[in-house]
């Protein structure tokens, strides 16, 4: 049974890769646009009943999920215009990246210090289009500067989920953190960051946009872990709402949001890598 379910994960896996990958390298940019929008609102949604339960409220609220695609396009588009646009939302996504590491944290020690109130639901569904909105915003960015960048960043993001799933069942260990995620060891971290560290010297010696040099090659170790924090904060999610899977929409795999939780943590950071490799 487990070894059918590795098989239909890595069948699935492999498949969503493929389709990813050709869509970012070959499909038209406005194809692009239409899809990430698409990805908003399903993550979105898988998002919202982890923190709405009256499926008749998620139904009522359901249309703020659009926010996330039109708040990242109008920003993108004052962008072209005030260019200190990209600052004030460096400053935003540096704050909501920083208060996200902390919650996951303080929840690790303590999983009672999250508390479900109904008026910080509110807060809850605006956290949610905030990290989406980061997302888009950014990952539109990085395709400004070459579709090879955004290709690299999402292989990068899949060598990292798939070095803590291989070294993580291979070398077993000590817990990374019973409370957010059991399965997770340090050596499946360490396997993480180590793949996702040999994917990013593999790619930047075939693409010349991407920066091989000392300083980028080491920025990609924090960049790992913050990828990795993506999946804890996701875990953090998850248990607090008692929901293994988000959704069952790829096999072996569970919802959009299972596969899509390093990977909303990817554009931001490695948009500020880019800067200060060019900027030092």
């Amino acid at each position: 049974m487990l070894a059918n379910l590795t098989l239909i994960r890595i069948i699935s896996g492999t498949l969503l890769y493929v389709a990813v990958v050709w869509v970012i390298l070959v499909a038209h940019e406005y194809f692009i646009l239409a899809l990430l929008a698409i990805a908003a609102v399903l993550i979105g949604w898988e998002w919202f009943a982890l923190i709405i339960k009256e499926p008749r409220y998620k139904k009522l609220l359901s249309p703020l999920l659009l926010l996330a695609p039109l708040l990242s396009y109008l920003a993108l588009e004052y962008t072209a215009q005030y260019f200190i646009v990209k600052y004030y939302m460096v400053a935003i996504s540096g704050i909501w990246f920083t208060w996200a590491m902390v919650q996951t944290a303080n929840y690790d020690r303590n999983p009672r210090s999250i508390s479900r109130p109904p008026h910080l639901q509110a807060l809850a569904i605006i956290n949610a289009i905030t990290l989406i909105s980061i997302f888009i915003y950014f990952t539109l960015i990085l395709y400004a500067y070459s579709r090879e960048i955004v290709f690299a960043v999402f292989t990068m993001v899949c060598f990292c989920d798939s070095g803590g799933y291989i070294f993580g069942r291979w070398l077993g260990g000590k817990k990374l953190s019973v409370n957010l995620s059991p399965n997770k060891t340090f050596s499946g971290a360490a396997g993480s960051t180590f793949l996702t560290l040999g994917a990013y010297v593999m790619l930047a010696s075939f693409f010349d946009d991407l920066p091989l040099s000392p300083l980028a090659v080491l920025l990609i170790i924090p960049f790992s872990i913050m990828l990795q924090c993506g999946d804890l904060y996701q875990s953090m999610l998850k248990r607090h709402s008692s929901i293994k899977d988000s959704g069952s929409l790829i096999p072996g795999h569970g919802g959009i949001f299972d596969r899509a939780d390093g990977l909303l943590w990817s554009s931001f950071p490695f948009y500020l890598i880019l800067t200060l490799t060019e900027t030092l």
